[in-house]
């Protein structure tokens, strides 16, 4: 019996300490996939990105941290990756993420990001319209700061601002959300890029 109780305790050592080495060759590879990526931003180069997605397609920790997943995102958007990214996503389930809309969203992003890369705005604009709903119908349940954040991303790629910010403005008048909230929306409106169909939190 107390050859058993040995046995199984030192079996929990050691699979506690290969949990523990698997998450520093984890975190070892994110840090050199974020420096490479960091590199992409300096010089342009798709072989920075390449490089970056061999080190994270390495990386095999479960649960895989949200740095990590979106890194991989940006990675794979930046190559033109779309439909890597699309499954990427789908590899998740639902319950990976904080809200129920989430996994759908960066999905339907890379799948509007395939219609663009075709010219095809116009399927591209009926899947955003498609997500600002799903959005929007969770925002009517349970109203918080990131999924108000999320909804405003996504409308900035389709709608014209003017009216957007008149929105904006009417739910600052609601009283819902603290203004600095509205103002760091408002702020992502001006400096975001328009044409950036990626929605990326």
């Amino acid at each position: 019996m107390n050859y058993r109780i040995t046995y199984i305790l030192v079996l929990l050592l050691l699979f506690s300490s290969c949990a523990k080495e698997n998450n520093l060759r984890c975190n070892l590879l994110y840090e050199k996939a974020l420096h490479r990526w960091l590199q992409y931003s300096l010089t342009d180069s798709t072989l920075c990105l390449e490089e970056a997605k061999l080190y994270l397609d390495s990386i095999d920790c479960r649960p895989v941290k949200r740095k990590v997943f979106e890194l991989n995102l940006s990675v794979r958007y930046l190559l033109k990756d779309y439909e890597g990214g699309k499954k990427y996503v789908e590899s998740f389930n639902s319950s990976d993420f904080a809200t129920s809309y989430k996994k759908d969203m960066y999905i339907k992003a890379f799948e509007a990001a395939i219609f663009e890369s075709r010219g095809d705005t116009v399927r591209r604009n009926q899947l955003f319209k498609k997500l600002i709903n799903e959005i929007q119908l969770y925002l009517n349940k349970t109203p918080n700061e990131e999924s108000l954040y999320d909804l405003f991303l996504v409308k900035r790629i389709i709608e014209d601002q003017s009216e957007i910010l008149k929105e904006i403005e009417h739910i600052r008048s609601s009283k819902l959300y603290e203004d600095k909230v509205i103002d760091s929306i408002i702020l992502m409106l001006e400096t975001s890029d328009k044409n950036q169909t990626f929605i990326f939190n």
